[in-house]
């Protein structure tokens, strides 16, 4: 349902016995923001196992559309999704870049048609 309400129903059979039930469903509001989707700011592609993939996280999974693009100080575009489950390895045109500090710009739509646009710094860590 799109909004909150409830559900009544009756069962009848052939001895004119019955039952009746009911259940309320309660929907509530979605919030497309950082309480319920992570977003890092650093990871480290060191092949020490931690940290090795820069990805973002939804964990209330209300992320209906996804954009994210990285960006090194050039200007350069040097990574870019339209899927959340896609994960940066730190490698550009084949080559693992350097420590450095990238832009990166995100777009989101959630459930209900909600949004949310960020932008900040990513730090590569070795």
């Amino acid at each position: 349902p799109s909004k909150s309400q409830c559900y009544f129903v009756e069962a009848f059979n052939q001895y004119n016995c019955f039952a009746i039930d009911s259940i309320c469903v309660e929907v509530l509001d979605v919030f497309c923001n950082e309480d319920s989707i992570i977003i890092p700011t650093a990871f480290t592609p060191n092949q020490d196992n931690i940290n090795e993939h820069y990805y973002i996280t939804d964990m209330s999974g209300i992320v209906t559309d996804y954009k994210l693009e990285i960006f090194n100080r050039l200007g350069q575009k040097v990574f870019k999704s339209f899927d959340i489950n896609e994960k940066w390895d730190g490698v550009y045109k084949g080559k693992m870049l350097s420590p450095q500090v990238f832009d990166f710009y995100l777009e989101l739509k959630c459930i209900g048609g909600k949004k949310l646009f960020k932008k900040g710094n990513i730090t590569l860590i070795k």
